[in-house]
């Protein structure tokens, strides 16, 4: 049986030392893989800090890239499953365990991954095994995927530094913890064992996503459906503090056979994080305000008491 060709980020010069700047090692890397009509990048139970900024970028303040216009499939693999480290009361530090690649960046936040600017790139993607971490209140996307074809993403912790029960409230729009593809007739997006916290959506679904056991913990929209051409199905989805579990801005249809939603008593909230409840008021179970969702969703709601 033959194997994929690996890339070790550590053959490119990352140093995993959480203090160096891997940005640029890590880039060589993917394009490396690239280049070569794809295979596998590999990463050791390090913290790869990517800072960098890219030569002419001024989206992101920092970006792991694909290169466009490549047919080929890449796939980023960690060391191994990380721990999902969410909750819904106390407080705790997060630690630094396994593959984690972090951005400190304040002027952005840190966008960590994008694909070319144009869509239909032809290059298909797979994120397994690693944590991706910004910063509290980031100001990008963790994972922007919306330019590949299709997305395979699996075992992730996408979070901002921050344990998601004291996390701040996120400010600024349109910033996920991941946005999937949206190429149309030809994305295909599959998620599996992903906990994502503290970033304004959790998830931004595009076109034919299927999903089973989601974690979206103390993010403003836990699932964004956006206008979709296609149907997405979803088979074990838990939303714990967010202010919207569901919000659909577009016609899209969809299907969440089970929807868990945990809302936070009144004594599990300070001044700091009372955004995170849901009250009918600032948030909603599903917020749907244009009727735009078409499907079904089975859900029950659980008041978090001590």
């Amino acid at each position: 049986m033959t194997t994929p060709p690996f890339y070790h980020v550590a053959d490119f010069g990352a140093a995993g030392d959480g203090i160096t700047d891997d940005t640029a090692a890590i880039n060589a890397a993917i394009a490396a893989c690239a280049q070569n009509r794809g295979g596998v990048v590999l990463f050791d139970a390090k913290t790869y800090l990517v800072d960098g900024a890219l030569q002419g970028e001024t989206d992101y303040c920092c970006r792991l890239i694909v290169p466009p216009n490549v047919w080929a499939t890449i796939e980023l693999r960690g060391a191994h499953l990380p721990p999902q480290i969410f909750g819904t009361v106390g407080a705790t530090v997060l630690p630094e365990i396994g593959t984690l690649i972090k951005s400190t960046a304040l002027d952005s936040g840190g966008a960590i991954l994008g694909s070319g600017a144009s869509h239909f790139v032809h290059c298909s993607l797979k994120i397994c095994d690693m944590t991706f971490r910004t910063v509290d209140n980031p100001r990008q996307s963790a994972i922007d995927a919306r330019t590949f074809t299709q997305l395979i993403a699996e075992n992730l912790q996408i979070d901002t530094g921050t344990y998601s029960v004291q996390a701040a409230e996120p400010m600024t729009a349109d910033v996920f913890g991941l946005r999937t593809p949206i190429v149309n007739n030809s994305a295909l997006t599959i998620l599996r064992n992903l906990a994502i916290s503290g970033y304004w959506g959790g998830v931004e679904v595009g076109e034919h996503t299927y999903a089973d056991y989601l974690n979206l913990t103390a993010n403003k929209h836990g699932l964004v459906f956006r206008f979709s051409h296609h149907a997405s199905f979803f088979d074990r989805v838990a939303a714990q503090r967010n202010q919207n579990a569901v919000t659909v801005t577009g016609a899209n249809p969809f299907e969440i056979k089970q929807l868990n939603i945990e809302h936070p008593h009144d004594d599990q909230v300070t001044p700091e994080t009372a955004w995170q409840k849901c009250d009918g008021v600032q948030g909603f179970d599903v917020l749907d305000t244009q009727s735009a969702g078409i499907g079904e969703i089975k859900w029950w709601v659980v008041a978090l008491i001590r």
